[in-house]
C-alpha cells in the first residue's frame, strides 16, 4: 500500500483494513515522499490477497478526503540494517515474541509500526494514543508542512529572502517574491530547492551553492587546472564586491527593521496605555453596575416581601368573599323557599275565604226558608184566615245550593 497520508493513523488503518481477516502481518515503513508512508501487508493465501485488492484498490480512506488507496505487488522485501544481522531472528531462537499489551504470542495478526516494535491488530486498535504503547515513538510518520508563498499559497516555483526569510512566488507564477523586492528593497533571494541566489538590482545569479547530495552540506569546489588565473580574480572580484553589497544591504536591513521595532513598541505602548485606560473604564463601569445590582436585589427582597403580604391578604379577602357567597347562597334559597311558602298559604287562604262565602250564602239561605216556615207557621197558629182556593194552590219549595266544584271553577 503506497502513498498513504499521514492523517491516516494506525487505528484508522486498521479500521480500513480491518473487514479483511486474512492479513497476517503488517508493517509501517517510512517513504521519501513528504506526508506520505507506505504499509506493507501480508495474507494468509493468494485468494485473500487478490480478494483485498480488488475490494480496496482506489477505494477512498475517508468519505470526506481525496486520497485513494494504492495497492501494489510486492515482489521480495529487503531490509538493511546498522549492523549485520542485528534485526534479524538468531537461529537458535524458537519461542515466538510476545506482544507488550496483552503479553499474548504474536502468531497472527501482527502489525509493526516505524520503531519496529510489534503488536497484534486488535490491541494496537484499542489503544487510544497515537504513539507506540513502549518507547512512545509515532505510529506514523509525522505531517510536515510543505513550503508555500506567503501570499498566495502556491508551492511551486518558491524563493526565499536572504535578508528576512520571505517565501514568494517566481515571477513565472505570481512574481510575488519580486513583488517583496519593491516593497522592502531585499535585493538576494535563494530559490527553494535550487540553491540558486538571484540578486534583483543587478537582474542575474550571483552565486551557485553548491551541496553534497549524500548530506546536504556545502563543500567548497576546486578551480580545474585548465583554469585561467585571470578569470578566477576577476570571480574574486566580483564575489567581494556581491559581499560588499550584502553587507550594505543588510545593514541597511537593520536598520530598517529597528526603526520598525521602535515604531512597533512605541504603537505597544500606545495600545497598552489605551487598553489600562479602557480597563479602568470598565472597573468603573463595573463596581456601578455591582452598586446598581445591589440596590436592585434589595428592591427584589422589599418588593417580594410586599408580595407576600398582599398575596395573604388576597387569601384572606378570597375566603371572606367565598364565605359570604355561601352565605348569600344560603339566604337566596332561604328566600325562595318563604316565597314558595307565602304563595301557597296565599292560595290556601284564597280557598278558604271562598269557601266561607259560600257556607255562609247557603246558611243564610237555609235561614231564610226556615224564617219564612216560621212565619208561614205563625200565620197558621194565630189564626189567619186563609182562603182554601189559598191553601190549595200553595206549594213550598226548597232550593238546593249549586255544587262547590262548579263555582270554584267559576271563580277561576
Amino acid at each position: 500500500m503506497i502513498g498513504v497520508p499521514t492523517y491516516m493513523t494506525c487505528s484508522d488503518l486498521i479500521h480500513f483494513v480491518h473487514p479483511c481477516e486474512s492479513i497476517s502481518e503488517m508493517k509501517i515503513v517510512r517513504d521519501s515522499t513528504p506526508n506520505r508512508y507506505m504499509v506493507i501487508l501480508k495474507f494468509k493465501s493468494y485468494r485473500a490477497t487478490m480478494a483485498f485488492y480488488a475490494r480496496c484498490n482506489g477505494t477512498k480512506f475517508n468519505p470526506l478526503e481525496e486520497d485513494k488507496c494504492n495497492l501494489m505487488f510486492v515482489e521480495k522485501v529487503e531490509i538493511t540494517t546498522e549492523n549485520s544481522g542485528g534485526s534479524l531472528a538468531r537461529e537458535n531462537m524458537t519461542e515466538l515474541p510476545t506482544c507488550t499489551v496483552c503479553l499474548e504470542r504474536l502468531d497472527d495478526s501482527i502489525v509493526t509500526i516505524l520503531c519496529n516494535h510489534s503488536f497484534h491488530t486488535e490491541c494496537l486498535e484499542q489503544w487510544a494514543d497515537t504513539t507506540c504503547p513502549v518507547c512512545r515513538h509515532n505510529q506514523t510518520p509525522e505531517e510536515v508542512d510543505a513550503p508555500t508563498c506567503s501570499n498566495c499559497g502556491k508551492s511551486t516555483d518558491l524563493w526565499m529572502c536572504l535578508i528576512c526569510g520571505s517565501l514568494g512566488c517566481g515571477r513565472y507564477v505570481e512574481a510575488h517574491a519580486y513583488r517583496h523586492f519593491e516593497t522592502t528593497g531585499h535585493t538576494f533571494t535563494l530559490q527553494v530547492g535550487g540553491n540558486l541566489v538571484w540578486d534583483y538590482a543587478g537582474d542575474n545569479y550571483v552565486h551557485r551553492i553548491i551541496q553534497n547530495a549524500a548530506d546536504g552540506k556545502v563543500v567548497e569546489v576546486q578551480p580545474g587546472r585548465n583554469e585561467n588565473d585571470k578569470q578566477q580574480d576577476k570571480v574574486d572580484e566580483i564575489q567581494l564586491e556581491y559581499s560588499n553589497m550584502l553587507a550594505q544591504q543588510l545593514e541597511k536591513q537593520r536598520s530598517f527593521f529597528e526603526d520598525k521595532i521602535k515604531a512597533m513598541e512605541e504603537s505597544m505602548n500606545n495600545f497598552r496605555d489605551g487598553m489600562v485606560l479602557e480597563m479602568n473604564n470598565l472597573r468603573l463601569e463595573l463596581d456601578e453596575s455591582k452598586a446598581e445590582v445591589k440596590k436592585l436585589n434589595s428592591n427584589l427582597q422589599s418588593m417580594k416581601s410586599a408580595k407576600e403580604n398582599l398575596e395573604k391578604k388576597l387569601n384572606t379577602a378570597n375566603s371572606k368573599i367565598t364565605k359570604l357567597q355561601q352565605e348569600l347562597t344560603e339566604e337566596q334559597q332561604m328566600s325562595e323557599m318563604v316565597r314558595k311558602d307565602k304563595d301557597m298559604l296565599l292560595k290556601q287562604k284564597e280557598d278558604l275565604v271562598w269557601k266561607n262565602n259560600i257556607e255562609i250564602k247557603d246558611l243564610r239561605e237555609q235561614l231564610h226558608d226556615v224564617m219564612m216556615h216560621f212565619d208561614a207557621k205563625a200565620k197558621i197558629e194565630g189564626g189567619e184566615m186563609l182562603t182554601e182556593e189559598e191553601l190549595q194552590s200553595a206549594s213550598v219549595e226548597l232550593l238546593q245550593p249549586k255544587e262547590k266544584h262548579q263555582r270554584r271553577k267559576k271563580k277561576k
